[in-house]
């Protein structure tokens, strides 16, 4: 029986300290309930040949991907009806928000031509500058046929990195490309290396380049969902923009020849006295071979609108420049650029979502979107728009990635930011607000931790001590010489009591 007593005592005593300690811990995984998106996200004859006639391409490998019958996207109700194009494959998109206002079988494998230059393009002016002296080799003077589209560079001739990109861009010249590709990374094979590395890091999800130029090759293809993605890094970059706008550059003699040489602009919607001339045009690139068939990507500004539009397996020249053009009216016409302000901005998240505790210093959490501006149909406002949370985001300051939809369409993209701001400057409030400027930041470490409620543990150790000492007193009284004698006494009397009340 006394046992029994003392094993209840402890038992009743460990259920009272963990009834009144609270321990909570907390992790930095926030969990969010989102969608996460599948992302779906040459004028005239001759680029890569000279002779629309001649032999291009021989390998059928992203033509049978071709067969796909992906067809053109319903984007659902609410957007605007597109037009009727009759390239096999074609998407528009806004530069600056990603946005897909049209796509037409725009995943399927298609051999992107000289169109590749742009990918070329942009590694060159990513990693030279324009004074640099670019070197041909003899592997560059022999890379081309007579009938590919050259400039009929010879060994040993030395350009500038410049007079290579106008050579580049306007004349598409495929032996220049062969001699830049081995400038900048030492081989033809090490710079297409760079190339699908690039072109992975902008957006490319099914893109494989072989070479700087887009002669043929079965290794060498793209989408035009891929050439949109990695063309907005060509469109942000003024230089580039510059030389693919002009219509003439003349090459000065150099040290293989002595008289100088003008090449001319190809692409017909940037040539005022062509039938194709569209206005906003402010560059773009063509291509042609047999097997990739007619090709085009061509961006335009108006306003503050920039779009890309990129049209592939083109049957006839022209039909690329009246494609383009539909697509670049229809995206003008239909849609505009909205900018969330911060009362849209600064809800997205609260403390519910987050732990600051003062325990650990005095600071204000701070939200901000790296950019909060979408595309979309006009007449479309601020409370249309959807917004969904990633927490799968980059390192550094991003706390998270964030998607604006309208009608399951995505219609933005950005970076949600988190910043600390310290308390000690009390003369003014600071504010959670995004694009206001904040005082002494430094940026959010978030870690794991354990919250522990003090006073609910002091209350823990009372009651225990309580329970201590009665169970010691216990154990006194039924253990101790002393405590034995009381409980005999206690005996006695209450047997003395007893016998009294019988009499």
């Amino acid at each position: 029986m006394r046992n029994k007593k003392i094993v209840l005592s402890v038992i009743m005593t460990m259920i009272l300290i963990l009834c009144t300690s609270q321990v909570t811990y907390a992790h930095n995984d926030i969990i969010y309930n989102t969608t996460s998106q599948n992302t779906t996200s040459a004028a005239g004859n001759g680029d890569n040949t000279g002779n629309a006639a001649q032999n291009g391409e021989t390998s059928d490998s992203p033509e049978n991907d071709n067969t796909s019958g992906e067809g053109i996207t319903d984007m659902g109700e609410g957007w605007p009806v597109p037009p009727e194009i009759s390239a096999g494959s074609a998407i528009l998109i806004d530069a600056d928000t990603g946005t897909i206002l049209y796509e037409k079988s725009s995943h399927i494998k298609a051999y992107p031509a000289s169109v590749t230059k742009l990918m070329t393009a942009l590694l060159v002016i990513e990693n030279c500058s324009l004074s640099e002296t670019v070197t041909f080799s003899y592997d560059a003077e022999h890379s081309v046929t007579w009938e590919d589209a050259k400039l009929d560079i010879v060994e040993g001739e030395q350009f500038t990195v410049e007079q290579a990109m106008y050579a580049l861009l306007l004349k598409s010249a495929n032996d220049v490309a062969y001699g830049l590709a081995e400038h900048v990374a030492g081989s033809v094979p090490a710079f297409a290396e760079m190339m699908n590395a690039r072109a992975a890091q902008l957006g490319a999800l099914n893109t494989h380049f072989a070479n700087a130029s887009g002669l043929n090759n079965p290794e060498h293809y793209t989408t035009a969902y891929d050439i949109a993605m990695f063309s907005r890094a060509c469109m942000n970059n003024s230089t580039i923009i510059e030389m693919m706008n002009t219509l003439s550059y003349v090459i000065p003699p150099t040290n293989k020849y002595g008289y100088e040489r003008t090449i001319y602009q190809r692409h017909e919607m940037l040539k005022k006295n062509s039938q194709y001339y569209y206005e906003y045009a402010v560059g773009g690139k063509t291509g042609f071979t047999d097997e990739s068939k007619y090709t085009l990507c061509t961006f335009a500004t108006k306003g503050d609108m920039n779009l890309i539009a990129v049209v592939l397996l083109c049957e006839e020249p022209e039909q690329r420049f009246i494609d383009t053009t539909a697509l670049f009216e229809y995206g003008f016409n239909n849609f505009e650029k909205l900018t969330l302000d911060s009362a849209d901005t600064s809800g997205l998240l609260n403390e519910s979502s987050y732990y600051n505790s003062s325990v650990f210093g005095s600071s204000n959490v701070s939200f901000s979107l790296a950019s909060s501006a979408v595309t979309v149909p006009i007449g479309v406002i601020s409370d249309d728009i959807d917004m969904e949370i990633s927490r799968d985001a980059a390192s550094g300051d991003t706390f998270a990635t964030v998607q604006f939809k309208y009608k399951d369409v995505v219609v933005g993209n950005s970076e949600l930011l988190v910043t600390t701001t310290s308390n000690s400057n009390t003369s003014a409030r600071p504010s959670n607000l995004p694009y206001l400027p904040s005082v002494e930041t430094t940026p959010l470490v978030i870690k794991d931790y354990i919250v522990i409620n003090a006073i609910h543990i002091l209350y823990g150790v009372i009651i225990f001590l309580f329970l201590t000492i009665i169970l010691l007193g216990l154990i006194f009284m039924n253990y101790s010489e002393y405590g034995k004698e009381v409980m005999k006494t206690r005996k006695r009397r209450r047997g003395y009591r007893r016998r009294k009340l019988r009499f």
